[in-house]
């Protein structure tokens, strides 16, 4: 038996109008797809977590943290006292506002800035706080 040679028509390719494709119009395409897997993956993202501990890397003090002091983030925190209130409030991936009650009822305000999941920082005025995990 002789084998019978493919045509276009039985392999559904042709030379000529077959499937082609349109740069112009797939490549927006691939660009309205990354963009909606970026926005998906930032809905799935985890957010910032501040609980736990943390140790003093800097070079600076406030209240009771100084160098090498370990802050730990609970029930309460120990910036002031070990027995301060705290509120986390994220403003997005880089960070956002820590509100510190301290036993005496003084109220203090500081940014947090993310540097990386174990790396913070704490700025109040020229003061800046550098925390790092420690658990």
């Amino acid at each position: 038996m002789i084998p019978q040679a493919h045509t276009a028509r039985q392999t559904g390719r042709s030379g000529r109008g077959g499937a082609r494709f349109c740069v112009r119009c797939t490549f927006p395409m691939m660009l309205v797809a990354a963009a909606l897997l970026l926005a998906l993956a930032g809905c799935f993202a985890q957010p910032f977590e501040i609980g736990g501990a943390w140790k003093s890397v800097g070079d600076q003090a406030w209240g009771v943290v100084a160098p090498g002091t370990v802050v730990r983030f609970g029930d309460t925190v120990n910036l002031f006292s070990p027995w301060d209130t705290w509120l986390y409030e994220e403003d997005g991936p880089g960070g956002g506002e820590l509100t510190v009650t301290g036993l005496l009822g003084g109220t203090y305000t500081f940014d947090v800035n993310v540097i990386d999941n174990d790396h913070i920082e704490l700025v109040r005025d020229s003061y800046t706080l550098e925390l790092e995990r420690s658990e």
